[in-house]
């Protein structure tokens, strides 16, 4: 069911709510605190989660498809099984604040045809992630766990990939 205040979290500290299953698509978190806050199966489609602290934030099985998460901090956060296509991790200013990722659970993560130029997947959890057509130009990978990752047609030009498990390149 929809949430009825949607709108009012932005700017707004919402840390350990727990708002699992929740129709929240469109909403505006921008700025929001939601620290260990509890997102799982929630629809959060084409939300507006720009500079949100998302740390240790519970995000598996959330629809993040087409979500705004420019600037976003989410280091240890869940996302095992999130559906993330078309979501957007960059800024369309001239400077980039790439999204932190760091330690971030992404098992099983749909990241096709995402941007993550510079992105922090340090320590990541990828593990079966499709990352096909991902752009990970400048992204961090170090120690990242790659293992059955799909990275067919992704773009790792300039990433850092030292100590990454389980990283397979396509030939060709």
């Amino acid at each position: 069911s929809d949430y009825p205040l949607r709108d009012v979290y932005k700017r707004q500290d919402i840390s350990r709510e727990r708002l699992n299953g929740l129709h929240l698509s469109a909403g505006a978190f921008s700025f929001a605190v939601m620290t260990e806050c509890a997102l799982s199966e929630t629809c959060l489609a084409m939300a507006d989660l720009s500079c949100a602290d998302l740390r240790a934030a519970d995000l598996s099985g959330a629809d993040l498809r087409g979500a705004n998460l420019s600037r976003a901090t989410l280091n240890a956060a869940d996302l095992s099984g999130a559906r993330l296509g078309g979501m957007d991790l960059g800024v369309t200013t001239t400077t980039r604040w790439p999204t932190n990722l760091e330690a971030a659970r992404l098992i099983g993560a749909r990241l096709a045809v995402c941007d993550l130029r510079g992105a922090n997947l340090t320590k990541a959890q990828l593990r079966g992630a499709d990352l096909s057509g991902a752009d990970l130009r400048g992204a961090n990978l170090t120690d990242a766990d790659l293992t059955d990752a799909v990275m067919l047609g992704a773009r790792l030009q300039d990433a850092e990939l030292e100590g990454a498990i389980g990283l397979r390149l396509p030939r060709g």
